[in-house]
């Protein structure tokens, strides 16, 4: 179990040593180098001076030699733009806790607004993170994959968060959130109401099926030591839909390179059940993240925020919960046979560092996280995006 460590923000350079490791501009030759080669010894860039703050003190700035673009070093911070100093790893702790946002506020002494901002922020991060590790794991194990079910905004919007993960390790590979349609006994007022709001806003009525697919697609582009993979889910009929009506699907089935075992959910929920690692993380959700405990005032009123929190969560499931509590040394990524010290590197600067999406490779369900591409039932608008969340 890897511990999140509380320590007042420090820097691991001084501000004076600080060198830019690369041009903050996508479409500048210097933007991508340290990649490729490692660290250049080229003076691309040179010193341009600084600007004080009153969070940060004086900042240096620089500019690039090739496409004179100017930056300074908090371009290369998580807390770019911010005007207040807040520790991420007490929010962080504070977030898998099972806190709400106005538990964080009182705790932290912040607006609901700063909270918001900063569990985005710290939700880049966890996604560029999760996008460089899914082209460093190797799949070795039966997959799972189940439906999540809760609500946001009312309950007449119910969500279902299909969830793809490791039968053996509970890795967490990715999940895809769809909207559905509110469905099961509901009383001639409740029917009107839900008559009503779908003037507004109608989910899809493939909304399952397409969710699949989509997970499907994630899967098949994370590698694999073996030539066919197993897929358990229960009986949905929907996931048959999603393969049957797949012309690729429907041809990898029959090839064997997709089997696909159905286990009834009807089962005994125990460890021996195909379908554990998925039911594991339905009661990881429910104890671990606010709004998805049943019988709570807490829900949660934007799909954005809804699942920047998730997605924070599932690195700390990934890379900090111990796979069994009574042994705590193995995490469910180390189980998952990632390298421990690409891991632990890449988490000492999660906290500090920010990362850029130019130079991460995201699948499509975390890039629509990052860009806030999904759809809240009954807002006005788009989501706001802050100009340095594009590169």
């Amino acid at each position: 179990m890897r511990e999140i460590i509380l320590r007042e923000i420090e820097d691991e350079v001084p501000v004076e040593a600080f060198t830019p490791p690369f041009c903050p501009n996508p479409r500048c030759r210097e933007h991508t180098r340290d990649l490729k080669s490692g660290p250049s010894d080229e003076r691309w860039f040179y010193r341009h001076g600084r600007y004080g703050t009153d969070a940060f003190g004086a900042v240096p700035r620089f500019r690039c030699r090739r496409c004179g673009r100017g930056f300074g070093r908090q371009t290369f911070r998580v807390d770019y733009y911010a005007k207040r100093v807040i520790d991420y790893r007490e929010l962080f702790q504070l977030l898998v806790a099972c806190s709400s946002t106005r538990d964080i506020c009182r705790t932290v002494g912040c607006s609901t607004g700063t909270t918001a901002n900063r569990i985005e922020r710290l939700a880049r991060q966890a996604v560029a993170m999760h996008g460089d590790a899914l082209m460093k794991v190797c799949i070795d194990e039966p997959v799972v994959v189940d439906g999540f079910e809760n609500f946001a905004v009312s309950k007449f919007f119910p969500n279902n968060v299909n969830i793809l993960t490791g039968a053996e390790t509970q890795f967490l590979y990715d999940f895809d959130y769809r909207t559905i349609r509110r469905s099961g006994q509901m009383t001639a007022i409740q029917k009107l109401i839900r008559k009503k709001l779908e003037r507004l806003y109608r989910a899809d009525r493939q909304a399952l099926v397409k969710g699949f697919t989509a997970l499907l697609d994630s899967l098949m582009s994370i590698p694999r030591r073996s030539y066919s993979i197993r897929l358990r889910t229960d009986c949905k009929t929907e996931y048959r839909r999603a393969i049957e009506s797949n012309r690729h699907y429907r041809l990898l089935e029959k090839a064997r390179v997709i089997v696909h075992e159905r286990t009834p959910s009807t089962e005994p929920r125990t460890r021996h059940n195909k379908l554990f690692a998925v039911n594991y993380l339905d009661r990881q959700f429910r104890k671990d993240l606010k709004e998805c405990v049943r019988r709570t005032v807490c829900f949660g009123r934007n799909i954005c925020n809804v699942m920047q929190r998730m997605v924070v969560y599932r690195m700390y499931h990934n890379h900090f919960k111990a796979f069994r509590h009574r042994n705590p040394g193995p995490t469910h990524g180390s189980m998952a046979a990632l390298d421990e010290r690409w891991v632990s590197l890449r988490l000492s600067r999660l906290f500090g560092w920010r990362e850029f999406p130019s130079r991460t490779i995201l699948n499509p369900s975390d890039r629509a996280v990052w860009m806030r591409e999904l759809v809240t039932p009954l807002k006005s608008g788009a989501e706001y995006l802050p100009k340095f969340a594009w590169y």
